[in-house]
């Protein structure tokens, strides 16, 4: 594969996923907006740690696309993300470009679960019993969001391989075991 085909097809694949980012979040605004309570009481309210971790891969998200951009339109400036030409190889990037639609389609898949979840809230009066199994749909539907983030930076330093893709990718998988960590913790729960 050509380094014009990857640049392609990076451009498509990042206007498709900041197009199922953008059009997930107005859905979500809608459906929140349509809400009879608000859902910000203890059942879902996620602690700091847990905001800033999501605030962490909304940043990871924005340096992604900087890579792609940097990598498609200015060759020059990505030389200076240090790129490891020994793993610019056609099976390697054909695997990280079988990696980057996996993501997309993880975290479409995604997505639709935060959805029902919020329309799951939106249509229900009143939530007593099934407190813990909101909270529950709520951690895992994050989760699958976040994972499906970290397996796009591994599908993106698989196909365009440099030293700050693999910074971000290592500090995106911390920030994802954190957020598994959060989760799992008890002090989480009801």
């Amino acid at each position: 594969m050509t380094d014009e085909h990857i640049r392609t097809y990076l451009l498509s694949y990042i206007a498709v996923f900041l197009t199922v980012m953008i059009l997930s979040n107005i859905l979500r605004k809608q459906t929140m907006s349509e809400l009879k309570r608000t859902i910000t009481d203890q059942r879902i309210n996620p602690d700091k740690l847990y905001l800033l971790v999501n605030k962490l891969f909304k940043l990871f998200l924005a340096l992604a696309v900087l890579i792609i951009f940097l990598y498609c339109f200015a060759p020059q400036y990505y030389m200076l993300l240090m790129p490891i030409e020994s793993l610019n190889d056609p099976l390697i990037n054909h695997t990280g470009i079988f990696l980057l639609f996996i993501s997309l389609v993880w975290l479409l898949f995604a997505q639709i679960r935060i959805q029902i979840f919020f329309r799951s809230i939106s249509q229900s009066d009143k939530v007593s019993a099934t407190d813990y199994q909101y909270k529950w749909l709520y951690i895992h539907s994050k989760l699958m969001l976040s994972a499906g983030i970290a397996l796009m930076l591994i599908g993106l330093f698989v196909t365009i391989s440099n030293l700050f893709a693999i910074y971000l990718l290592l500090m995106a998988l911390v920030a994802y075991f954190i957020q598994v960590k959060l989760a799992d913790d008890p002090a989480n729960r009801l």
